[in-house]
């Protein structure tokens, strides 16, 4: 069986991403085609410690013999890791028709993942059984992107310094890995988003992809805590790898 990322628990409010223009059911949760977000504001025990941002996830298709274990807890590299019912069963309580997010989101484009130490997050991935699909060093000055696709729609892009840019660090020392933030894909452009958000959504660019525009999210303005952008479709590209 294939590894597949089925959702990430982000510590926010549902009323903040409703406010963002996502439908949040009467379970925290957000549907997203192929994997689902779910709010667990108010979830962490220790009272001097408030999460942010995207503290774990969910994946099916691993063992926890693959994970690194810790006082009975697992991760991948650092990352809080939950091992998801079986793949038939999460299929069979999947909703027939896709949810209709209010900001026009269809589905999770990828998840940021930001890496203290690009060897070792690829030895992590090598060991639950993810490939590396592509790995690049030419789009921003000093940093190494590695992708990855557990699923048919999300990717994974971990970002880290290119190791000629790195200290002298060993991976021991290196800080561990982290969800930094995710990119979401519009159904046809951006300009539902930004009707609805206004100036909580950034001005509309060009995206690194060919063919494609993204805003971000803003944060601050949103009470969100986690790193989020829009992205319109895909275009599809003959040689393309993902």
């Amino acid at each position: 069986m294939m590894p597949r990322l089925r959702a990430l628990l982000c510590a926010d409010a549902p009323s903040v991403w409703r406010a963002a223009g996502f439908v949040v059911d009467s379970n925290n949760q957000i549907d997203l085609g192929t994997l689902t977000i779910k709010l667990v504001s108010g979830n962490n025990t220790a009272k001097d410690v408030k999460p942010k941002g995207f503290t774990s996830w969910v994946w099916s298709g691993i063992s926890s013999l693959d994970l690194d274990e810790n006082n009975g807890r697992y991760s991948i590299d650092g990352v809080a890791t939950h091992i998801s019912i079986s793949e038939p069963e999460l299929n069979s309580i999947k909703p027939k028709e896709q949810v209709q997010h209010p900001n026009g989101v269809t589905h999770v484009d990828h998840v940021v993942l930001r890496s203290g130490d690009l060897e070792r997050t690829k030895e992590a991935f090598g060991k639950i059984g993810l490939p590396l699909r592509r790995e690049a060093n030419d789009i921003y000055p000093g940093i190494t992107q590695l992708f990855y696709r557990p699923g048919d729609e999300v990717i994974i892009e971990v970002v880290g310094f290119t190791a000629a840019s790195t200290g002298t660090e060993t991976s021991s020392q290196a800080p561990h890995s982290f969800l930094w933030g995710a990119t979401f894909t519009v159904k046809d452009d951006l300009t539902i988003a930004k009707a609805l958000l206004q100036d909580k959504l950034s001005e509309i660019r060009e995206a690194k992809q060919r063919g494609r525009r993204i805003a971000t999210l803003r944060n601050k303005e949103l009470n969100i805590s986690a790193a989020l952008a829009l992205m319109t479709p895909h275009v599809p590209k003959p040689s393309s790898v993902l």
